[in-house]
Order: C-alpha cells, then structure tokens, then sequence
C-alpha cells in the first residue's frame, strides 16, 4: 500500500482540492452576486422608465414649442425672446437635473450656462452683426439641448426594449 507508505499523497491531494474547491466555490459566489446587480439594474430601470421617458417627452414638446420655433424671428426679436425666456429655459433644465440627474443633467446645464452667459453679458451695445451671431449661438445651444434629449429618449427606449424584449 502505496498511502500507507507516504503520507504527504493524502496532504497533497487534500491541499489542491482545497485550493480547487475555494476557486469553484468563489467562481459561483461571483456569479451569483454579477446576477442579483444586473438584475437591480433592471428592476430599478424599468421602475424609473416612465417617469423619466415622460419628463423627457414633455421638456422636448416644450422646447419645441416655445423654443424652435421662434428662431426663425428677425434679430432683434430673437434677442428679446431669448432674454424674456431664459426662466422658462431655466426651469426645463432645473426638471432634466431633479428629475432625471446623470449626463444628460450635464449637458443641459453646460449649454444653460454658455447661454446664461452670453444673454447677461451681451443684452445690449453691440453691432448689429454680433448680434445676430449671439442669437443664432444661442438658438444652436437650444438646438443641440433638443437634440441631445431626443437621443437620450431614444437611448431610453433602447434600453427598455433590451430588458422588456
């Protein structure tokens, strides 16, 4: 008998199978945890999913109302209405941010910002020609705020039909 013989094949064989069972074990243990995170993720997506997906829908309508439409108005106006809006805007942008948070949060107030601060240091003595440019900047930042929450729709529906599909 071989294992009467050398006593270290039992030490041996116990040792690698411990080692071997441990990695197993934690394998399955990793497994179970990557699981039950991505199935949070899910649940907490979907439970948030319409709410978020209607403020979305509901500050794209408004900036289309009131917002893109009105650039088409001859400078001076545009001016004025940017001015006059800029609460309006504010508040949209204040609904992204409670509301819905994250990059998108980011972007908004980013371009909110650019536009705070070209209307406040620009409401008047400039040429004619500057202040054409000012207006049509601050309609692409408009723009690209509408822009950029459509795709933030779209990227939620993505993602709704990935998890419901």
């Amino acid at each position: 008998m071989y294992m009467e013989d050398n006593p270290w094949i039992g030490f041996i064989g116990g040792y690698f199978g411990a080692i071997f069972g441990g990695i197993v074990s934690g394998l399955f243990t990793f497994l179970g945890i990557r699981y039950t995170i991505k199935n949070n993720e899910k649940e907490k997506f979907l439970d948030t999913y319409d709410d978020k997906k209607l403020i979305v829908d509901e500050v794209i309508k408004e900036l289309n109302k009131n917002f893109v439409n009105p650039q088409h108005l001859p400078t001076e106006e545009k001016i004025e209405f940017l001015i006059v809006s800029l609460p309006a805007l504010n508040g949209l942008v204040n609904i992204i941010k409670n509301e819905i948070g994250g990059n998108i949060a980011r972007k908004v107030s980013f371009l909110l910002g650019m536009h705070e601060t070209i209307t406040l240091k620009n409401k008047a003595n400039l040429k004619h020609t500057s202040r054409e440019e000012i207006a049509d900047t601050h309609f692409d930042y408009i723009l690209t705020m509408y822009k950029d929450l459509s795709e933030y729709g779209e990227k939620l529906d993505d993602e709704y039909s990935k998890y419901k599909g």
